[in-house]
């Protein structure tokens, strides 16, 4: 099944130009708005202006760690950021969701993750909320 992105905004911070471009290229297809910048700077003057739905965050920038916005609460608790890096490990991936990350995603991946990944961060969104709204109806 094809994800349908229609309506959300994205945020891709990737230092490789092709890979940014294949990114959101495919994001795009899926019907997301896309921004996507190359650095730590671009992202964090992004950010001071707008908001989005959803941030694919590469962590080695030429400017900095893309994990440092996550650290001074760049994004707003309602943009789903998910990290991106090559250099995958427990560690890494634990440290960005202690920040606020939701997923995690190790190149090489796939594009057709992309989409998936968002589905999958709104599925437990969807089901947190409902969560919340039982235990509130029990009070």
């Amino acid at each position: 099944m094809t994800p349908n992105l229609s309506g959300l905004t994205v945020l891709v911070v990737e230092d490789d130009a092709l890979l940014r471009k294949r990114i959101a290229a495919r994001l795009e297809a899926l019907g997301a708005e896309l921004v996507s910048v190359g650095s730590v700077a671009e992202a964090r003057r992004l950010l001071a202006q707008r908001g989005f739905d959803f941030a694919f965050l590469d962590v080695n920038l030429p400017d900095g760690n893309g994990t440092e916005l996550l650290a001074e609460g760049a994004f707003s608790q309602a943009t789903g950021v998910l990290i991106v890096t090559a250099h995958g490990g427990i560690a890494g991936a634990v440290e960005a969701m202690r920040l606020g990350a939701v997923d995690y995603l190790v190149k090489p991946f796939e594009l057709a993750e992309l989409g998936v990944a968002i589905e999958r961060v709104q599925a437990r969104r969807r089901s947190a909320h409902h969560s919340l709204r039982r235990i509130a109806r029990a009070f």
